[in-house]
């Protein structure tokens, strides 16, 4: 059984993220996952990073996608 919970998170606010990251790991482990955040701060970065070679794949990366628009 995978254990491991995908986090997209997108935010241009690195403040707030900083400020809820635990909250959010802590509420993952309550669920007896393991969790894993990958951050960007910069969609454009993200776009560079992760569209560069889109296909249907990328929507099994993540469990959750939390993006600040």
């Amino acid at each position: 059984m995978n254990t491991n919970f995908k986090i997209l998170w997108i935010d241009d606010s690195r403040d707030y993220y900083e400020s809820t990251e635990e909250l959010i790991e802590m509420q993952v482990r309550r669920n007896s996952l393991n969790p894993s955040i990958r951050f960007f701060d910069d969609y454009e970065e993200f776009r560079q990073i992760e569209l560069e070679n889109f296909d249907e794949e990328i929507f099994s990366r993540y469990d959750l996608l939390i993006i600040d628009y």
